[in-house]
């Protein structure tokens, strides 16, 4: 996973674009957060993107990931 830290937001990559991530991600993220795909899925350059871009959106995002929000 890579973060592009934005003047205004955060552009997350993923670089796996199976079905498993996929899940995982629209699972632990959805709705607050929209999740596409990057890439050509025929070749490793590829994976899942998301843009967190409100301190809800961020929240959401550590929660999904497993950690505490103050």
């Amino acid at each position: 996973m890579s973060i592009a830290f934005k003047k205004k937001y955060l552009k997350v990559y993923t670089v796996d674009q199976s079905a498993e991530a996929e899940k995982t991600l629209k699972e632990r993220l959805s709705p607050v957060i929209t999740v596409n795909s990057w890439g050509n899925e025929n070749t490793k350059n590829s994976g899942f993107t998301f843009t967190i871009e409100t301190t809800e959106q961020l929240e959401h995002f550590l929660r999904g990931v497993g950690e505490t929000v103050a």
